[in-house]
């Protein structure tokens, strides 16, 4: 780019001289000027020369409930080849036992299902049924396994809201809870995965008064020290959760107004969600790196990224996943030629609008796809699933472990065989010197 006595290259986005010369000449062209893309990463290149292959999806993992009585499991796989209209068949075994109205988390590549209720008397017009403290955990690279019994919460949760800091490998479980027999709940606790998928539980926020119960959004922040998050039918705020010093507070009075977050995912540094029971079909962004910062309508949502799906009003509610590389997908059911899954993905961006000297939020269109569903079921937990750094060590430790032990075992029967050897070999020799001693001692005693 050529202009005002200076070339423009690719590389000038790196200066902030060159950067403001560019939002200028965007400016004068009366262009919106994409802020968060760098231009030297339009066209990745590796060395050799050639563009780098497309960024893979992670998985999408679907949990639907039927008739109340029932979980099943889906999969959408990243950029694989799923034709339109695919239909999708439960992946996972069913739960030994079932757990209604729980909650869902994920470790790396590990899914949790978290407490909830279990009924144990069923009435004409009522139910009876008890809280559950059962934590049952799958490993989604070796489905084949089963579900497995794990470490349980020490308290029973209903409807409990599972956060995951992969980079500690620990997951924060909010709410859910009921009256104590104690009269004592901590209204959250944390999970440790360290030591395995087994984990172990630990309190968090003891007696706490004047906390949310029903968590519907939530951020991680860049920084790994703090949660933030908004409840249903609560005040319009986002809460905040410090996790070093273990406490609660607000973090922002009035940047929600009257949204309610139904479904919400965090894509670099901007909090975007639906508000699904007043403004059905609409996508809104906040910006929370300062609590001072309001909500945005996100441009480029139209019928095309969710088109209508059969339902009446209300519609049906929708689940906002992030993807990581600025994309995110929204998923959600309805009817097309049969009971159908829907998911929209999204490229997520930020650009500086030199009209109004704002930051819009823009997202682009990437993908529309339906997949089929045998029977109508509720959609009640999606969300994508991203190998840790923990997965892949522990993968590298388990090939390690057992080259080490192919190589160990090559050595012991090695070993085996020449100590086998030298015993066969001693006990020739032991054998041998065993007679003569005998032969002499009763020759010598004979001759004596």
């Amino acid at each position: 780019m050529k202009g005002y006595g200076k070339n423009i290259s690719i590389n000038s986005w790196k200066t902030l001289e060159g950067r403001r010369l560019l939002v200028f000449l965007f400016s004068e062209a009366g262009l919106e000027m994409p802020i968060d893309s760098n231009p030297s990463k339009a066209a990745p290149v590796s060395s050799s020369g050639e563009t780098e292959m497309e960024y893979e999806d992670p998985p999408i993992y679907i949990r639907a409930e039927r008739h109340y009585k029932l979980y099943e499991w889906y999969v959408i796989k990243g950029n694989s080849e799923m034709p339109e209209g695919k239909l999708l068949r439960p992946i996972f075994p069913p739960l030994p036992k079932h757990q209604s109205q729980s909650g869902c988390g994920v470790l790396g590549s590990t899914i949790y299902v978290l407490g909830g209720t279990q009924y144990t008397r069923q009435f004409a017009f009522f139910s009876e049924s008890i809280s559950l403290h059962d934590v049952y955990y799958i490993d989604t690279r070796h489905p084949s396994s089963g579900w497995k019994e794990g470490c349980p919460m020490t308290r029973p949760r209903v409807d409990p809201y599972a956060v995951t800091v992969d980079d500690l490998h620990k997951m924060y479980v909010f709410g859910g809870i009921r009256e104590s027999p104690d009269g004592v709940s901590p209204w959250a606790e944390v999970f440790d995965g360290q030591t395995g998928p087994e984990g172990n539980w630990s309190t968090a926020l003891r007696n706490v008064e004047d906390i949310p119960y029903e968590i519907c959004g939530h951020v991680v922040m860049d920084d790994k020290k703090t949660i933030l998050l908004h409840a249903v039918r609560e005040r319009p705020c986002l809460y905040s959760y410090d996790i070093e010093s273990d406490t609660w507070g607000i973090y922002s009075e009035s940047s929600l107004g009257d949204y309610t977050m139904t479904s919400s995912a965090f894509v670099d540094g901007i909090l975007y969600f639906m508000d699904n029971w007043q403004r059905p079909g609409i996508m809104y962004g906040l910006d929370v790196s300062n609590p001072q910062n309001q909500i945005q309508r996100v441009l480029g949502c139209d019928n095309s990224c969710f088109p209508e799906t059969g339902y009446d009003d209300p519609a049906p509610e929708e689940f906002m996943v992030s993807l990581g590389n600025s994309k995110l997908a929204v998923v959600w059911s309805g009817h097309r030629d049969g009971f159908v899954v829907c998911c929209s993905k999204l490229n997520m961006s930020k650009r500086l609008n030199a009209t109004t000297g704002q930051v819009d939020f823009v997202a682009t269109h990437l993908s529309l796809s339906y997949y089929s569903v045998t029977m109508r079921s509720q959609l009640v937990d999606c969300f994508a699933v991203f190998p840790s750094k923990n997965d892949e060590s522990k993968e590298e430790a388990c090939k390690d472990t057992s080259t080490s032990n192919n190589i160990n075992n090559s050595n012991n029967n090695n070993n085996d065989g020449k100590e086998e050897n030298q015993k066969k070999k001693n006990n020739r020799n032991r054998t041998g010197k065993g007679l003569g001693t005998r032969k002499r001692s009763r020759f010598n005693n004979g001759i004596n």
